[in-house]
């Protein structure tokens, strides 16, 4: 609703009145008239009907109307002091119709609209300005008051923009600015509210969050938006950026203390070379030691571990396969979670090693299973947009694949799309000589970039996996089961089998399951369990959906 616009109307005509609130009313908007001071909730226009006697009292309270009068007699002699008392719009009108009163009014709206939006909204991107920023949070911290569901505030700081200036001069660095907007804006199917808080440094605001892994997704996701160029008049420019967040309320304060925590996360990020930083994270003691040394010493040691999700088909219920999910239990500090480690190797090198322990560690994994009698079922692995980016990498996993011991049809890469732009031709080179040998290529978090649907038709992709937040948010958002409908749709037109994430409640499965998407994953069923307790999983689940369709 438009924000409410108070009329002082001083008629002799009481019926104009009527005409006016009824063409108002078939514009859109909600009117009533009081003739003294009432409660006018719910209402955008509020006609005051007053006479001379009342006049003052008027003006006195009510100094945010727009008064009209159309016997101007009784304005006229009043018109500085309504100025004094700060009243902006004054129509002295003389013999007008109704509707050229409504088109008056109409033009007060829009103009009331330039002004707040100016006062909200950042004049060179159309963001939300600081203070227009703030309010959005103040109503997210109600929200989660009421609902439960958190929210996360995060700052984007880019990387070394005085250097893109100077090279390519402020008219072009200010477009960068614009472009950074408009992808942060588009990205989870245009869940964040973007503001900018001034010079290079951006605000996110992503609500309605199931936990922090989420927000650590939606973290991910902005992270991976800046590996692609922005091109523009012929230049290909690069950018990084540095990532700062809180998650509320897990973190409580007022919007000021939230923003500025996630600035504080931000700048600590920066210090540590962490290109995502969690506020709560700064009290994890693991950010003191040199994290790849550990990473390094923990694959030597034999740290690291493989845990399994089981996906399931939808149909039949039975469990047709699994992704791989690494986990550290760190002999000092306990489990560290995927989120604070797989960064840094990205950024060390260290994730080539890694990558290579996991397809190892994944195909001794698989040969245990068949010795188990668990046969035929698919093991899906991550690729991270940094090993695709590698050339001896792309070059040595067609052989690596060649010597794969299980079936070949029974591997899974998936990939986001950051990990496709990462070097769409390299990538392109790799993904068609290993979908040649029979592997599946699976795209990730469908429906939160912004160009996916071009990744689809270019690379060898037969799989595509729906972002978990549109999946939670199906029930209660119909933009997002619209969203659901039109991915599963889009991918059965191209012969492409659909796996839905992140499945947490029944009505989650059944509107699925009615949608005709093929498979999923998610708390419903499991969470990602070491391997024997998978094994024990399968076999269980696989059972009882084998007697339950038995006639």
């Amino acid at each position: 609703m438009q924000e409410k616009l108070h009329i002082g109307l001083f008629l002799t005509d009481i019926d104009m009145q009527d005409r006016i609130s009824a063409l108002l009313m078939s514009l859109g908007h909600r009117s009533a008239t009081i003739d003294w001071f009432s409660p006018t909730d719910g209402f955008d226009v509020v006609f005051f009907i007053a006479d001379e006697r009342h006049l003052d009292t008027f003006l006195l309270n009510q100094q945010e109307a727009v008064w009209i009068a159309i016997e101007p007699e009784f304005l006229e002699p009043r018109f500085s002091a309504l100025l004094e008392f700060g009243v902006h719009d004054v129509l002295l009108l003389d013999n007008l119709s109704s509707e050229q009163v409504t088109q008056v009014l109409l033009r007060a709206f829009h103009r009331r609209e330039v002004i707040r939006k100016m006062a909200t909204h950042d004049s060179l991107t159309g963001s939300l300005n600081a203070e227009g920023f703030a309010g959005h949070v103040d109503q997210a911290i109600g929200t989660t008051k009421q609902t439960g569901r958190p929210f996360g505030v995060c700052s984007v700081d880019l990387d070394q923009f005085q250097k893109i200036n100077e090279e390519h001069g402020y008219a072009i660095a200010n477009q960068v600015l614009c472009m950074v907007a408009q992808r942060l804006a588009l990205l989870m199917g245009g869940r964040f509210s973007v503001g900018r808080l001034g010079g290079d440094e951006f605000l996110l605001l992503v609500e309605d969050l199931s936990d922090k892994e989420e927000l650590l997704q939606a973290l991910d996701l902005v992270r991976g938006s800046f590996g692609h160029q922005f091109e523009l008049f012929g230049k290909r420019i690069y950018a990084s950026a540095y990532i700062g967040a809180v998650l509320y309320p897990d973190i409580v304060g007022t919007s000021e203390e939230l923003i500025a925590q996630a600035h504080e996360a931000m700048v600590t990020g920066k210090r540590h070379k962490q290109q995502v930083f969690l506020y709560d994270r700064s009290a994890s003691p693991w950010f003191q030691m040199d994290m790849a040394a550990e990473i390094r010493r923990a694959l030597r040691e034999d740290e690291f571990q493989l845990h399994y999700q089981p996906r399931i088909d939808l149909k039949s219920r039975q469990v047709v396969g699994m992704e791989a999910l690494i986990r550290w239990e760190h002999p000092r500090y306990g489990s560290i979670p995927p989120s604070d480690f797989i960064y840094v190797a990205e950024n060390s090198g260290m994730i080539l090693p890694l990558g290579n322990w996991i397809l190892s560690r994944a195909e001794q994994d698989m040969a245990q299973l068949e010795r188990q009698g668990m046969k035929g079922l698919n093991i899906a692995i991550n690729l991270s947009f940094k090993q695709l980016q590698d050339p001896t990498f792309c070059d040595g996993l067609p052989r690596r694949i060649l010597n794969w011991k299980s079936a070949r049809s029974q591997l899974e890469f998936e990939l986001t799309e950051t990990a496709v732009l990462s070097n769409p031709e390299l990538v392109k080179k790799t993904l068609v000589a290993i979908s040649d040998l029979g592997v599946k290529i699976s795209l990730d978090d469908f429906g939160t970039g912004y160009s996916a649907l071009v990744h689809v038709q270019e690379f060898p992709i037969s799989i595509v996996k729906i972002d978990k937040s549109f999946v939670q948010r199906m029930a209660k958002d119909r933009s997002a089961l619209t969203i659901v409908e039109s991915i599963i749709g889009f991918a059965h037109r191209l012969n492409l089998e659909v796996v839905g994430e992140g499945i947490e409640q029944p009505d989650q499965l059944e509107k699925l399951q009615r949608m005709g998407c093929e498979q999923g994953q998610g708390y419903l069923f499991s969470k990602a369990l070491p391997l024997a307790k998978f094994i024990d999983y399968a076999r269980k689940a696989n059972a009882i959906s084998s007697y339950l369709s038995s006639p």
